[in-house]
């Protein structure tokens, strides 16, 4: 009895070891899921005008956050001085529903951002660039085979390095 107590007890540990592992793992994307180019959706700003996203045509950074999520805002607020330091970046924020434009409006006058705000009203491209956890960042080249996405929150440095990796292959292999 003794023997079957500690075999199932180790089948346990093993089992609950290999279910913690592969939740840590990072998910790889088949090559057929990897987003080689934008979808064709346009978005509006909070102005009402129109921006779509397949016309992007140099490096740019996605990003997507919702309006009540305070680590959002830590991170609008560290592209914001990543900007101010380095204004050849092309960066976009996108809401992800149905925010009112007030409020959005609130929050890009409060942080005073110059970049635009688009917002995702029905998370169509949300759902489309199959982006599951908030805040998500996507480094974008038109060009590229891939893009970098970067989920949660990061340092302006974390940032600048990605770019400056990014900004290398853009001057030697996307033109």
């Amino acid at each position: 009895m003794k023997r079957i107590l500690s075999f199932l007890g180790i089948m346990i540990l093993i089992g609950f070891f290999i279910g913690l592992l592969t939740n840590l793992m990072p998910l790889r994307a088949d090559e057929d899921d990897k987003q080689k180019q934008l979808p064709d959706i346009s978005l509006e700003n909070v102005t009402g005008e129109s921006y779509n996203l397949s016309e992007i045509n140099e490096l740019t950074i996605l990003f997507f956050w919702l309006a009540k999520s305070d680590s959002c805002v830590l991170q609008l607020e560290r592209l914001r001085d990543f900007a101010t330091q380095n204004q050849k970046v092309n960066i976009l924020t996108i809401a992800i529903g149905d925010v009112e434009q007030e409020k959005l409006m609130a929050i890009k006058s409060e942080l005073n951002f110059a970049f635009p705000l688009l917002v995702d009203k029905k998370a169509a491209l949300t759902k489309e660039l199959k982006i599951t956890t908030i805040p998500t960042s996507i480094i974008y080249h038109p060009h590229a085979d891939n893009s970098e996405v970067i989920i949660g929150t990061y340092e302006k440095k974390e940032l600048a390095k990605q770019l400056n990796s990014w900004q290398k292959k853009d001057s030697k292999s996307f033109k």
